[in-house]
């Protein structure tokens, strides 16, 4: 009875601590792209992007630099995009990401990383004239970066993101991954970026991608540069104040284990 009601509590703290992860709700936001020639997004729950970013291994140890290129706006992850933003016909919204880290090569072919450190920049591009350089796969180039490219001098900063916690997952054989990356929305431009969740003074968002491919993977401890990363994914809020109470219910279902190990 004393180890199923443990089991019981272990389920419960993981599913707590999980929940506090990628499936948190998401939290509604505004986005008042009027200034610019669109229209007042309400209620939005994210915005979908493509993204193309360089990868350099250093043995167990990465770096990454990338441009995200955002196309959408939905009320859900599951609903229809949002009609007639303006998005991609009178202005333009993209995200620049240099990141490092660490990966672990758990199994031939299958890749982990975590995120050490991360520069993230979310702006608008209000004459459509942003774009992104190119770069060449492979030692033939050199160690390049990829960065957003064009006329960005009259591009705005509507958020620089600090990374809270960042994970990554990587299959060679089917070539084909994903990253989640939970940040604190620092410097918010809230004449833009309105509504409930952008809120608290920083407020979380989520950064994730899928449908990965990284072309040219090798596991540790090689080192090569200049890998081409690409895929989509959407950028969400995350509902501040539910992530310590999941957590929170975490932590209570493991003091319970305690007290029953001590039983």
């Amino acid at each position: 009875m004393k180890k199923h009601l443990a089991m019981t509590a272990l389920a419960l703290a993981v599913g707590f601590s999980y929940a506090g992860g990628a499936y948190a709700l998401d939290q509604a936001f505004d986005f008042n792209a009027a200034p610019f020639g669109g229209k007042l997004v309400k209620d939005a729950k994210a915005i979908d992007f493509s993204y193309q970013a360089e990868v350099d291994f250093n043995g167990p140890k990465f770096d990454l630099s990338g441009v995200a290129f955002f196309g959408t706006f939905r009320k859900d992850l599951s609903s229809p995009p949002i009609p007639g933003t303006g998005l991609g016909e009178k202005y333009g919204l993209y995200a620049e990401f240099v990141a490092t880290g660490t990966r672990t090569n758990i199994a031939p072919g299958v890749n982990e990383a975590a995120f050490s450190d991360l520069t993230f920049k979310l702006r608008i591009d209000p004459n459509l004239d942003t774009g992104s350089n190119t770069f060449t796969p492979g030692v033939a180039g050199g160690n390049e970066t990829h960065f957003a490219s064009g006329d960005t001098s009259d591009d705005i900063t509507l958020f620089t993101g600090k990374l809270i916690a960042g994970q990554a997952h990587h299959f060679n054989t089917l070539d084909r991954g994903s990253f989640d990356l939970l940040l604190d929305a620092q410097n918010v431009d809230r004449a833009v970026l309105q509504g409930l969740g952008f809120t608290p003074t920083y407020p979380q968002v989520r950064f994730t991608g899928v449908n990965t491919f990284l072309e040219g993977v090798i596991d540790p401890p090689g080192t090569v540069t200049d890998l081409d990363l690409r895929g989509s994914g959407n950028l969400t809020v995350v509902p501040e104040p539910g992530i310590p109470l999941l957590l929170g219910g975490g932590l209570l279902a493991l003091i319970g284990i305690r007290k029953l190990r001590s039983m």
